[in-house]
């Protein structure tokens, strides 16, 4: 069975901290969603409030979360947040 992997558009809001201007997607695979919002950055990966490590203990799920960054040469450029729900460790870093 292929895998279902869909995505809503981005919308672009300005706020938060110090005015900054996040892009807000959301992800999802299997029963995982994950509501990601990212901004110009030190490269700052958080899932829940932890850091990528602390989150996903496995190589290939960390992997899955950063690839679209290194596919597009931004990986350390923009700071990442990221809520996840739902699933096991695979369907939520195919939904990051």
């Amino acid at each position: 069975m292929a895998e279902q992997t869909a995505t809503t558009a981005a919308t672009t809001t300005t706020g938060g901290k110090k005015g900054a201007t996040y892009t807000w997607g959301t992800g999802r695979r299997k029963t995982s969603v994950a509501r990601v919002r990212i901004a110009p950055g030190s490269g700052k990966f958080l899932i829940k409030d932890h850091t990528i490590e602390q989150y996903f203990f496995d190589p290939k799920s960390r992997g899955d979360c950063v690839a679209p960054l290194k596919a597009t040469n931004t990986f350390g450029k923009w700071d990442v947040f990221v809520n996840v729900h739902g699933g096991g460790q695979t369907g939520q870093s195919g939904a990051i």
